[in-house]
């Protein structure tokens, strides 16, 4: 191990590590749409705000779809790592990838109201492209690398649409342009080992 550089995982241990990760992915899920049914008001009100308009921080189903999205967005390349998927066409694979994602989603509307809008469509190609894009990153910069980088960058730019465009104001301002700042500086000095 030159450097450091810890020895990749054997097959059957990214197999394990995949399927351990799928099941708490499953979890989380499961608990988002629990929490969702449970502390929903059932009105037809989508605008869950607290009475100064702003966003309802004391939501438990915001907090759980949270703590589930973290994990989820963290977890699910694991999968791209293993050597079968790796010799994969990116095309092919996000083929898989998008029968995965519909069929979850239709999973969703067993809680949840069904409501057709073009709009998804157009998040859909979005996503596809994004994931195309997600799978030769990892493929070509490691997991940790690539995820970091796109991860630190699309919450700066989910920031500055939240502020910028939906008027979302952050309860400390310079604490948030401080904290995006570190972020960019570690990500920065973040990337991999050079290989010798």
């Amino acid at each position: 191990m030159p450097n450091g550089t810890p020895k990749p995982l054997d097959e059957p241990t990214l197999w394990r590590a995949a399927a351990i990760t799928a099941l708490l992915n499953f979890g989380f899920v499961a608990a988002t749409l629990v929490a969702l049914s449970k502390f929903s008001s059932g009105d037809d009100d989508d605008d869950k705000s607290d009475d100064d308009g702003g966003p309802d921080l004391s939501s438990p189903v915001g907090w759980v779809a949270v703590a589930g999205a973290i994990w989820v967005f963290g977890s699910y390349g694991i999968l791209i790592k293993l050597p079968a998927v790796a010799e994969t066409h990116p095309q092919v694979f996000q083929i898989y990838f998008s029968a995965g994602v519909a069929l979850t989603s239709l999973l969703v509307l067993c809680w949840t109201p069904f409501v057709f809008s073009l709009w998804g469509f157009v998040g859909a190609a979005i996503w596809v492209g994004s994931m195309l894009c997600a799978f030769v990153g990892i493929q070509g910069l490691g997991y940790g690398t690539a995820v970091a980088t796109w991860a630190s960058i699309t919450m700066t730019v989910a920031f500055l649409w939240g502020t910028l465009v939906f008027g979302e104001a952050p309860s400390n301002t310079g604490g948030a342009v401080a904290a995006l700042l570190v972020l960019g500086v570690g990500v920065a000095g973040g990337g991999p080992a050079p290989l010798t």
